[in-house]
């Protein structure tokens, strides 16, 4: 009866801990805080314990309950921190998902997301204020309904992804709100994969004002343009009419000062033989710091600067011969247009001539900026002219190189050839290699025109860092070649824009390598003082010719003696105006057939420096 006893109570005590164990893992999710759910371990621990403490348990004298319970105790705990790993988790995950919530929400871009189908599933509420219809309007439509020829778009968009030379979708469309009102926008595309099936994802921005504006400044300027015309034929006919009534206007001296003393944006004078001044006025002196009375009988400009005084003394002279001049002069910072008229009376020679100053500031500046406009675009043109015929041809050797080297090596067989094998797979790497470095070079030029390139500065281990950069350059080197690096001063963190330099060294190493011949070395040396590092990068190549040195540093420029090996002309470039960007200096030492060493000094910026600014 005993033993029957003590068998149900083992059995239950069982069963009432599995339940336990079941249940505990519920009760401690519902818990909200960490501190709860570790009290909830305690007191399931104490539970768990509590039953050593009853009479009938010491009479059981039974080691399985005890192992049991101290089981249940270590499964609950594991439970317990588990539990609080998970909320942890899930409580980051929470937030994750409620910051990119209010970042898509809170956005001044409009963001849609559209299924493969053209169907809107998604966007924001900014999306709602630029097109003018309510959420749930949206989410009913498909894409071409709020932005047509979508279909075209996509197309555009993989035809520029395929070229990483071109600009990704970026166009300004027009577009009608709900109301009918036409307005522009600018899109930009991406996609993620969900199911199987293309989710596009279309960043929208309102460039209706942009537009305008562009359009507005099109027609100023073409108004403008007019005005100047215009009062250009005014001032002509202007000039022509005052030399018809000159000596009407001489005789009547009153009638003179009036119309020269209100005289807009310069000066009217009558000059006799000997160039000074018989009459003068106008409210353009007062902007010289002159006055009529002050210049009577003085030689024109004499009084502000000499050598223009000379130069329009030669053009002046001129007119008392009854010829028209006209010349443009700089004074005190402002453009003045000069047009003189002889003064003629028939019968007698010319003694007087009449001459209009006008400040033509506002137009030089206008045709300033459009010839530096035009400058601009023929540099570009010219750019992209030598761009293309460089990559063709620098894109033809590597080409054929793969080309024939691969047909060689698929049509070796044997182990007699191997090393021919080798030979020709060494080929195709150098010139896979060539290829990148034209891209790489490409691409920098292109960022660097287009401003993209921006100084970030970050922690690194200089010395680790070149020794990383030296494995990898190692890949390119010829037969024989060995890379010598010297580190020298403090192995500290340093703060430094690792593109950069990665993109400085690298250029340099590999043309140490590309111009040094087979057994050669090529040696960089670091050196880091107070406030400056030193880069040094030496070979024992061709050298540069001392009649093209000054040279080396021009965009496309490539020195005589490299023209059977392969190169751009734009390494040299790219690198003095990645050291410019990160505020150093540039130079090196050469001698033909010897060898030469560039030196980058750049300024020395510690991690704690980068850790303040931050």
């Amino acid at each position: 009866m005993l033993l029957t006893l003590l068998f149900e109570i083992k059995s239950e005590i069982f069963i009432g801990t599995v339940v336990y164990l079941l249940i505990t893992p519920y009760i401690l999710w519902f818990v909200r805080l960490s501190k709860f759910i570790v009290m909830t371990g305690v007191v399931s621990s104490f539970f768990l314990l509590s039953i050593f403490f009853l009479p009938v348990i010491h009479s059981i004298n039974d080691i399985t309950i005890l192992g049991n319970r101290l089981m249940s105790i270590l499964i609950i705990w594991l439970a317990v921190f588990f539990t609080i790993h998970l909320r942890n988790l899930y409580h980051i995950e929470q937030k994750e998902k409620e910051q990119l919530k209010s970042i898509v929400e809170y956005a001044n871009e409009g963001i849609l997301m559209i299924r493969q189908d053209g169907k809107i599933y998604s966007s924001n509420p900014a999306v709602e204020k630029i097109f003018g219809y309510k959420s749930i309007d949206i989410l009913t439509k498909v894409i071409d309904e709020l932005i047509p020829n979508f279909a075209i778009i996509l197309k555009e968009y993989f035809k520029n992804i395929s070229n990483p030379l071109s600009p990704r979708v970026g166009e300004s469309l027009k577009c009608k709100r709900k109301d009918e009102s036409e307005f522009y926008i600018d899109i930009n595309l991406s996609y993620f994969h969900e199911n199987g099936a293309i989710v596009w994802i279309v960043f929208i921005l309102d460039v209706t004002d942009r537009v305008k504006n562009d359009e507005l400044a099109k027609a100023n300027l073409k108004m403008m343009h007019e005005y100047n015309q215009k009062l250009e034929s005014e001032v002509k006919q202007r000039t022509e009419e005052l030399a018809r009534s000159n000596q009407k206007l001489i005789s009547n001296q009153a009638i003179y000062h009036s119309i020269a003393d209100n005289y807009p944006d310069g000066f009217i004078g009558v000059m006799d033989r000997s160039l000074k001044y018989v009459l003068v006025g106008g409210k353009g002196l007062s902007a010289l710091g002159l006055d009529s009375k002050s210049i009577i009988n003085d030689i024109i400009f004499d009084n502000i600067y000499q050598s223009m005084s000379v130069y329009a003394e030669k053009a002046l002279v001129k007119v008392f011969d009854g010829k028209k001049v006209s010349f443009d002069i700089e004074l005190k910072g402002d453009f003045y247009n000069v047009t003189a008229v002889p003064i003629e009376s028939p019968g007698h020679p010319i003694q007087e001539i009449l001459v209009v100053v006008k400040n033509i500031s506002v137009h030089k500046n206008l045709e300033y900026e459009l010839m530096k406009t035009l400058e601009k675009e023929k540099e570009l043109n010219t750019l992209k002219s030598r761009f293309v015929t460089m990559a063709s041809h620098e894109f033809r050797t590597p080409l054929t190189t793969i080309l024939s080297s691969a047909f060689l090596v698929e049509n070796y067989t044997g182990q007699q050839v191997e090393n021919e094998r080798k030979k020709h797979l060494e080929r195709i790497k150098r010139a896979v290699n060539g290829l990148t470095e034209l891209l790489n070079d490409f691409l920098s030029l292109g960022q660097l025109e287009e401003g993209k390139v921006h100084l970030m500065l970050k922690s690194m281990n200089l010395k680790v860092f070149c020794e990383d950069l030296i494995q990898e350059v190692s890949l390119t080197k010829k037969e024989g070649q060995k890379i010598v690096f010297e580190f020298e001063g403090e192995d500290t963190e340093i703060a430094m824009d690792k593109h950069l330099l990665r993109n400085i060294l690298l250029n340099l190493l590999s043309n140490a390598i590309k111009y040094s011949p087979i057994s050669s070395n090529i040696g960089l040396t670091i050196s880091v003082a107070s406030k400056n590092i030193t880069l040094k990068v030496s070979d024992q190549g061709i050298g540069i010719p001392p009649d093209e040195q000054k040279l080396i540093f021009k965009r496309f420029f490539r020195a005589k003696n490299t023209i059977q090996i392969q190169g751009t002309g734009l390494g040299l470039n790219i690198v003095r105006r990645y050291v410019k960007l990160l505020t150093g200096k540039i130079f090196f030492e050469s001698r033909l057939d010897k060898g030469t060493i560039f030196t980058v000094i750049l300024p020395l910026k510690r991690t704690t420096e980068l850790n303040q600014k931050t």
